[in-house]
């Protein structure tokens, strides 16, 4: 933990925030929670008549792990700490159910013994007790929650959104923003620049075309007034057999993101940086579905023809796909219900290993009431699937790295949206578009492309792979049976150039296996732990 995060005990005594915690001063609530009265990222402890309780903010931001051992319950931000009274052993069957998913998270871990606390979760600090939750995404998700309008909820998502950034700022002023030039980026730079952040964003570029994305970042930086540093990604920076998850309790991160943390990180001391920020998880919270799932809600809703057939049109427009294929697929899904998302397929994973799949403990977020639409129950799947990607790595492990747009009062708004006011007009993330029409320059604004790392992944699958085929074939994941160690043979022995997706996929089991050998490596004492954690600047 770092000096410079908040400690706070309440004024009886009987609680002890650790922190950022605000007040929801001017902020609009559809309920009022009596155990989250703030938002931000923080736990809390409390001593009550059951003992001592762990509260873990709805925001899942700051990370938090807990062990019970020999009748001690410990708890932590990394889970290394907690391995300082005994030995923490890789769980071999959750980490196969968590490649198995595309890495789908549950209260398990990949470590045995080594559990997490759901965000919006009470944990009573005795082994047997169940957590108890506190607070439900499905809470938003009501027919009587839902924003009445399309005006109303941009209107509402703008001034919700520049509230945080107000709060963030005034703890950070000083910020690295990466941005893409991208609406999510986009956003997050408008708001921190209208609540006086001194801002550097930051855009990082591939040698490729599909990665290049800065002739939108200086559109976006331009208008708004800010500094650009611009950058390429560099392979030389990425070391496949370090992981950068050494510390946390599954595999969460990729190896190529090595690159740029090394980037920000030098930009950030030039420039005297307080923190990290990003426009992290806006796909997820604003609800870039690409699906029919928004008709389906409508249906459900009892919406009018014409309000049906603009849905269709809207998402036909957004697909590229004709309408009657659309309304099928409407219809269809609004007879299914809510169900859960398929996992997904990784064909270098072994038989055994995707069995996995229902063996693993369900996350309370994947449970949907009955009733539920199911655009809703697939919008807080992705929100859930961004938390792997809030893990403090890197260069968040030198300066707070903070998601802006993940903030609880975000969260809870956008999922009062219907799912079909988000592709309005035929345009994804509709509301949010027109929460900041008027500040954000047009070809930001009306920007369908997306830049992607793709070809920085595929340099790095390229040249390195008989690194690769050595690592996975000769490694944990294959001794312990998680991997088609012959499918992983031919595909990185075929000497022509990659031409399908499978190169990803392999790559984030070269991330799983690095992650296994620090975990099975015995040569990092924790007292060496302890001295390189001191030298870190721990959020």
């Amino acid at each position: 933990m770092s000096a410079d995060l908040p400690v706070v005990p309440s004024a009886e005594q009987e609680t002890l925030t650790i922190g950022h915690a605000f007040p929801w001063t001017g902020l609009e609530r559809v309920d009022d929670v009596p155990d989250f009265r703030n938002w931000g990222n923080y736990i809390q402890l409390s001593d009550g008549p059951r003992g001592i309780a762990l509260t873990r903010d709805p925001s899942g931001m700051l990370p938090c792990y807990v062990r019970h051992c020999n009748d001690v319950s410990l708890a932590a931000s990394d889970a290394k700490l907690l391995t300082c009274t005994g030995t923490a052993e890789i769980d071999w069957p959750c980490l196969a159910g968590f490649l198995a998913t595309g890495g789908m998270r549950s209260r398990a871990t990949c470590l045995a013994d080594i559990f997490e606390p759901a965000p919006g979760t009470r944990q009573q600090f005795a082994a047997d007790n169940a957590p108890e939750t506190l607070w439900s995404p499905w809470t938003f998700t009501t027919a009587k929650s839902r924003i009445p309008s399309e005006t109303a909820a941009a209107e509402t998502l703008r001034r919700t959104i520049n509230q945080v950034a107000e709060a963030w700022a005034a703890q950070f002023p000083d910020v690295v923003l990466g941005v893409s030039g991208g609406l999510d980026s986009s956003i997050v730079a408008a708001a921190l620049k209208r609540a006086g952040a001194n801002i550097t964003a930051v855009t990082l570029a591939t040698r490729e075309p599909d990665g290049d994305e800065r002739v939108y970042a200086r559109a976006l930086t331009d208008a708004l007034c800010i500094p650009l540093v611009e950058a390429f990604e560099d392979p030389d920076h990425v070391d496949l057999e370090h992981s950068a998850a050494a510390h946390l309790p599954r595999p969460s991160t990729r190896a190529f993101s090595q690159s740029s943390d090394a980037i920000q990180l030098a930009i950030a001391s030039e420039r005297r940086a307080t923190a990290f920020m990003s426009g992290g998880g806006g796909d997820s919270v604003f609800c870039a579905l690409r699906s029919a799932s928004p008709l389906a809600d409508r249906i459900l809703a009892k919406a009018g023809l014409v309000d049906l057939a603009r849905t269709a049109r809207d998402i036909g427009s957004l697909t590229g796909s004709p309408l009657w294929p659309v309304l099928v697929r409407g219809v269809r899904n609004a007879w299914r219900g809510a169900r859960p998302l398929p996992p997904r397929a990784n064909p270098f994973l072994s038989r055994d290993c995707r069995a996995a799949v229902t063996a693993l403990p369900l996350h309370p977020w994947l449970a949907p009431p009955a009733g539920t639409p199911p655009g809703k129950a697939a919008h807080i799947a992705w929100i859930l699937g961004i938390f792997n990607h809030l893990d403090p790595v890197g260069r968040t492990l030198q300066l707070p790295g903070i998601f802006p747009l993940m903030a609880q009062p975000i969260v809870e708004l956008c999922l009062r949206i219907p799912a079909w006011m988000w592709v309005s007009g035929g345009r994804d993330r509709a509301v949010a578009r027109e929460a900041f029409r008027d500040i954000l320059p047009t070809v930001v604004l009306e920007r369908r492309s997306k830049g992607t790392p793709a070809s920085f992944v595929m340099t790095l699958f390229e040249t390195r792979r008989s690194q690769i085929r050595e690592m996975l074939c000769d490694g944990l994941l294959a001794h312990n049976g998680l991997i088609d160690r012959t499918a992983v043979a031919h595909y990185t022995r075929d000497p022509r150039p990659v031409s399908d997706v499978r190169y990803m996929q392999i790559m984030s089991l070269v991330d799983a296996e690095s992650w296994a050998r620090c975990w099975t490596d015995q040569e990092t004492p924790c007292a060496a732990f302890r001295a390189r954690s001191a030298r870190q600047r721990r959020y």
